[in-house]
């Protein structure tokens, strides 16, 4: 049985994860002006795809937590 602490790591694996997959797209399609929101927005997901990235290999190691 998995404790608390290691389900609560898994999830917030799972946030970084999503952020990583979702802000990229976000950014790129701003830029481009096919969806439609302002620079700001685009650069905001820029710089939380950054952080989601730094987040993933300094506290995960690049690696999926054991569940």
């Amino acid at each position: 049985m998995t404790s608390f602490k290691e389900r609560a790591r898994y999830a917030r694996f799972k946030k970084v994860l999503g952020a990583i997959l979702v802000m990229p797209i976000i950014a790129v399609l701003g830029f481009l002006d096919v969806i439609p929101v302002s620079n700001a927005v685009s650069w905001l997901a820029l710089a939380a795809f950054i952080v989601s990235l730094i987040v993933f290999f300094v506290s995960f190691k690049g690696k999926k937590p054991q569940v």
